[in-house]
C-alpha cells in the first residue's frame, strides 16, 4: 500500500524543515469494492478505527510499517460484494486518505462473513500509489 500525496507531502516537508508534522490518530480502515467504498446502509458495515501508537503500528522495517493488531468488522448482515481495495482515512465518515492498498486475494464478504485483516496484512511503504 502507497501513502497518499498529502502524507508523502506532509512526511518530506517534516524531515526537511519545512514543518512540522502530526500524526493521525486514529486512522480508519475502510473496505472498498471496485473503487467504491463498501455500502453502510442496513449492511453492518462501519470502517474500523485503529489508535496510531506504537502496539497497532509497530516500527517500520527495511522501509514498510505493518499493523500489529488484527482488524475486525462485524458480521455481514448483507451481502458487501468482492473486497479488493481498502483505504485509512482521517475520519469514521468521508475525512482524508492517508493511504491506499489492494487486497492480494479479494474476498466476496457474504450476508454473515465477517472480514479481518492479521496481523501484518495491512502494509505501507513509500511506493508510488
Amino acid at each position: 500500500m502507497g501513502l497518499s500525496t498529502s502524507q508523502k507531502n506532509g512526511l518530506l516537508n517534516a524531515a526537511f524543515g519545512a514543518a512540522a508534522y502530526t500524526a493521525v490518530d486514529p486512522m480508519y480502515v475502510a473496505l472498498f469494492v471496485g473503487g467504491t467504498e463498501v455500502s453502510t446502509s442496513g449492511t453492518a458495515y462501519a470502517r474500523q478505527s485503529v489508535a496510531n501508537n506504537n502496539t497497532n503500528w509497530p516500527g517500520a522495517v527495511n522501509g514498510v510499517a505493518a499493523n500489529g493488531v488484527a482488524v475486525t468488522y462485524a458480521q455481514a448482515t448483507a451481502d458487501w460484494g468482492v473486497v479488493d481495495g481498502f483505504r485509512l482515512m482521517t475520519a469514521v465518515t468521508a475525512g482524508v486518505e492517508i493511504a491506499r492498498g489492494t487486497i492480494a486475494s479479494p474476498r466476496d464478504i457474504r450476508s454473515g462473513d465477517t472480514a479481518k485483516f492479521l496481523i501484518g496484512s495491512l502494509t505501507i511503504t513509500f511506493a508510488d500509489s
